[in-house]
């Protein structure tokens, strides 16, 4: 379980580098790094943050359901592919 796969920086050792395997590289590289990690059963840990939404980000489509169903698309053609 992850409470927020979209916010946040992301570090990673060399080893999971080396066993992530990303084929996507817009919204949806987020959730598929989560499925990547457990995928190769790596460890994840949360830091939390505070995510703060502005008019700017709102405009930009980051709290719209039509992205939610977007990034899910993607990610299962990535799992067809």
């Amino acid at each position: 379980y992850v409470n927020d796969t979209q916010s946040g920086l992301r570090a990673f050792s060399r080893k999971a580098v080396s066993k992530l395997d990303l084929r996507t590289n817009r919204m949806e590289v987020s959730s598929e790094i989560i499925i990547e990690i457990k995928k190769n059963n790596l460890k994840l840990k949360e830091i939390p943050i505070k995510t703060i939404y502005t008019e700017y980000s709102m405009s930009k489509g980051n709290v719209n359901i039509f992205n939610a169903f977007k990034i899910v698309f993607k990610l299962i053609l990535r799992r067809i592919m």
